[in-house]
């Protein structure tokens, strides 16, 4: 069902949904702090900053939001685990455009994934939604609003190998990236609206790895790089509109798809944060760097960064990252 057939705003929509996945995890964070469970977790809280660029009409918004994320992961048994995040990211100024202008930036994100661990390999399910508002205050004495909101859903299918060789550590993955997303944008200066369906289906390829620097006792560097290729196998867009004029080309913001990021973007023993990176095309990469200095057997603190390559619109993305073991 179409999320404006019951003629709901998009934005009511999503925090409804964002309400409940909040007391999910929350629920979930109870469960993997609590002392009475013995299996393996972890937890992880990330600074995290991305750019986004995108059109509203004649006006560019280059924004760079920043936010807090919080996940971690959990097993259930030997072989299975879980995966969780939820994130919230924002942005506001005044733009340097030929006219004053103001605008408002929030995201949020919530990811669930399961795994599977076959000897060397792991075979990881997830699920990501991120939903978009951004509204932008325009005109001589800023009388115009006009107003954008996106929603994607992602679901990935990754199979993962890690082998080591002494203090090196390699990583490479493959698999596939569903997409499906939904926009809607309402130009206060020319009453239009614009509606947006689209999805796309990617390949994945991800080769990276890592090198460990002893310090002293049980701390250590990590350091690592990792390239992810995504690889459209293919898409379709659906477009309305509504009360349009011919006074001028009018762009839709560009959904977020294959944002390509879920928890642990760092890979190997990165934490990574949510490290969402907007870099989008038909076909794209990902160069990821990350630092990670492993304080003791229960501590982590890791920096990591994700650079956009040959997308349609290439970004960069950012994230300080605590992590802790249990």
């Amino acid at each position: 069902m179409s999320m404006y057939s019951q003629n709901q705003p998009i934005g009511k929509q999503n925090s409804r949904y964002l309400a409940n996945s909040l007391r999910c995890v929350a629920a979930l964070f109870m469960i993997l702090t609590s002392p009475a469970h013995v299996r393996a977790s972890s937890v992880y809280v990330a600074l995290d900053s991305y750019e986004y660029d995108f059109r509203l009409g004649d006006i560019d918004l280059g924004l760079d939001p920043v936010g807090l994320a919080l996940g971690g992961s959990f097993d259930v048994s030997d072989k299975i685990f879980l995966q969780y995040e939820f994130g919230k990211w924002n942005d506001d100024g005044r733009l340097d455009n030929s006219r004053d202008a103001t605008s408002d930036f929030d995201s949020s994100l919530f990811n669930l994934g399961v795994g599977i661990k076959l000897a060397d390999w792991e075979l990881l399910a997830s699920f990501t939604d991120i939903n978009d508002q951004a509204t932008l205050q325009h005109g001589r004495e800023l009388e115009f609003n006009t107003m954008a909101e996106v929603g994607l859903q992602s679901l990935k299918f990754l199979a993962s190998r890690t082998d080591e060789i002494g203090r090196w550590e390699r990583y490479y993955s493959f698999g596939l990236q569903y997409d499906d997303a939904e926009s809607m944008t309402i130009f206060g200066d020319s009453d239009q609206m614009l509606m947006q369906n689209s999805d796309a289906l990617f390949g994945i390829l991800k080769i990276g790895g890592d090198y460990y620097l002893p310090a002293k006792d049980q701390s250590g560097w990590f350091l690592g790089a990792s390239l992810s290729w995504y690889q459209e196998l293919s898409s379709s867009d659906d477009i309305r509109q509504f009360n349009l004029s011919d006074s001028g080309t009018l762009l839709l913001v560009p959904p977020p798809v294959g944002n390509g990021n879920g928890p642990g973007n760092g890979g190997g023993n990165g934490n990574g944060g949510a490290s969402i990176n907007r870099t989008f095309g038909d076909n794209f990469g990902l160069l990821g760097l990350y630092a990670t200095y492993q304080i003791n057997e229960k501590w982590s603190l890791d920096w990591s960064t994700s650079i956009g390559i040959a997308g349609d619109e290439n970004s960069n993305s950012y994230a300080l990252t605590l992590g802790r073991m249990f």
